[in-house]
């Protein structure tokens, strides 16, 4: 196993992958998907028209498809990684549509700075909580025009637990003697059965395993709401998420001066609602406050604890050395709270506990699992903003 301190960049380009490859068999599908995603985040397709839009971190171009086809008046990618514009360059060659043609920047967004402000500015699937990726945030608010909208997505501690404990599951069974072709062939044996659950997955089982499970980025994509709040700033107020679950009965004409409070109110429902990231199949009752704060303190000692055990395997410690008590701990304490929700949620984790505590683990045990093996959070949230104008 290896681990670099340089983030996704440089594990891309050290295997010269860009495993955020998208199912385009159908591009309608694809666009009606895309579609639907900015529609909750309050951008139907006419709000990119005529508009000047920025996509930071595009990858294989997929998405960018649907803004370019939206007819922006310009549209800037900027990507670094070689691979991924590789990408980006034979998905525009391989599409014949009308659309506007995207200036692509190959460079880091640290070194992007651009001439004018955007309209709109998209931002997917990269940042997490690490202070350099913080001020990047920061930075990404400053490009929106006021009036304009800023989309990015977050990862609640919550809908990233099930992924945590797999990401420790793969760092078990594999071995530092490992290639990379022999990690990805393994894995994709162990998490295949698991993915196979999901019905509307668009991405390969290959760059699913090598984005997630061998990546050594992965377990620092974490990113709650309440810090990407506090990166942004006041003049950013949430508009839309996918999924939406968002509430606002406040009648809008009281809705002025210090009764505004948007992003208060937005807040307010994430967290009612943080059980429910959880697992994507379900949907339960708000909760109070103070019942879900405590599954996401529970939630954010459990990744901290597992990347401490990550960094102990990086350097050459088995996993007992890695002391797992900790971890197993927690894991029993989380499904002791929600079964208060469901039991399937103790099932689960009960079994991804007994599995992580066994004396060896394999791909066999990983591959047959009964109740975990469909246990996918909601762990990618998108959430808009839109840039307050000075007042009048």
């Amino acid at each position: 196993m290896s681990r670099s301190d340089g983030g996704h960049l440089d594990y891309y380009k050290e295997f010269g992958i860009s495993p955020v490859r998208y199912d385009l068999s159908d591009l309608g599908a694809h666009f009606d998907r895309r579609s639907s995603l900015y529609n909750q985040l309050g951008l139907p397709e006419i709000a990119f028209r005529g508009c000047r839009v920025l996509e930071v971190a595009p990858g294989s171009g997929h998405n960018s498809l649907y803004l370019a086809q939206s007819c922006p008046t310009f549209l800037d990618l900027v990507e670094p990684n070689p691979a991924g514009i590789k990408d980006i360059l034979e998905t525009y060659k391989k599409y014949n549509l009308q659309r506007t043609e995207p200036v692509l920047h190959k460079k880091k967004l640290q070194e992007f700075e651009p001439t004018s402000l955007y309209d709109v500015v998209i931002c997917e699937n990269w940042l997490g909580a690490l202070p350099e990726e913080r001020q990047l945030i920061k930075k990404l608010a400053t490009f929106v025009t006021p009036g304009g909208v800023m989309v990015m997505t977050i990862v609640p501690l919550s809908g990233f637990m099930p992924n945590i404990l797999r990401k420790l599951m793969a760092n078990r069974i594999i071995s530092g003697d490992m290639n990379f072709e022999a990690k990805t062939e393994l894995l994709v044996r162990a998490f295949g059965p698991h993915l196979s659950t999901i019905k509307g997955m668009t991405r390969s089982h290959v760059d699913w395993v090598r984005d997630c499970m061998i990546n050594p980025h992965y377990l620092n994509v974490a990113l709650p709401l309440d810090v990407v709040l506090k990166d942004v700033g006041a003049k950013m107020e949430l508009l839309g998420s996918s999924p939406s679950f968002n509430t606002d009965w406040r009648w809008f004409k009281s809705l002025s001066g210090d009764a505004w409070k948007f992003n208060e109110n937005f807040y307010s429902n994430y967290v009612s609602h943080s059980h429910n990231f959880v697992d994507y199949r379900y949907l339960y009752p708000a909760r109070t406050a103070t019942k879900n704060e405590h599954i996401d303190g529970l939630c954010n000692q459990l990744h901290d604890a597992a990347l401490k055990m990550e960094r102990h395997l990086c350097e050459g410690h088995s996993w007992a050395q890695a002391n797992p008590s900790q971890v197993l701990k927690l894991v029993e304490e989380i499904a002791k709270e929600l079964l208060e929700i469901s039991p399937h949620f103790s099932d689960a984790l009960t079994e991804a506990g007994e599995a992580l505590a066994a004396d060896s683990l394999d791909v066999t045990n990983i591959a047959n699992q009964k109740y975990f093996n469909a246990l996918f959070g909601r762990e990618t949230v998108y959430v808009s903003f839109t840039r307050r104008k000075d007042p009048v």
